[in-house]
């Protein structure tokens, strides 16, 4: 695939620097294009335009609704997400395993302490759980965390 698009693309550029091109008729009456036209035929300058195709708007809208996978580079369906909303504690593992993840992949997240803030009591008590982290997208959550658990979540958001 990489040799076709070298040579096209040099076909392409020796064709553009070539100058013009031609075309005419040989005896028979077959008709010839090339940038060395013969002395004796007469002879006419061709206007060589690139062929460029746009892409359609139905193929740019629906490559907005997909992007990859950033672990398995498997195409996704892009969903506009709501906002990430961790409940974590300082002392909690797995509440760091989860922010460096976040971090590491530009997610953007707010993050509450359980411990140290009374919007995270609050919140946190929303969910009736003794497990942390609790990470909520929109109106779905999920306690604990893995990578693909999340993944799930926040691909599945509506």
């Amino acid at each position: 695939m990489k040799r076709i698009l070298v040579i096209a693309l040099m076909l392409g550029t020796s064709l553009a620097m070539a100058g013009s091109i031609y075309s005419w008729k040989d005896k028979d009456g077959t008709v010839h294009f090339g940038d060395r036209p013969p002395v004796e035929a007469p002879v006419q300058e061709v206007e060589v335009q690139a062929n460029t195709v746009a892409t359609p708007d139905y193929v740019k809208d629906n490559a907005r609704r997909y992007v990859e996978d950033l672990e398995t580079h498997q195409p996704v369906r892009r969903i506009k997400h709501n906002k990430v909303v961790m409940y974590s504690a300082a002392w909690c593992g797995i509440c760091k395993r989860a922010r460096r993840y976040f971090q590491q992949k530009h997610i953007p997240f707010t993050e509450y302490d359980i411990d140290t803030s009374e919007e995270g009591r609050k919140g946190y008590a929303r969910y009736r759980t003794s497990a942390i982290p609790v990470i909520a997208v929109g109106k779905k959550h999920m306690t604990g965390f893995s990578p693909a658990g999340f993944q799930r979540l926040y691909g599945s958001v509506d």
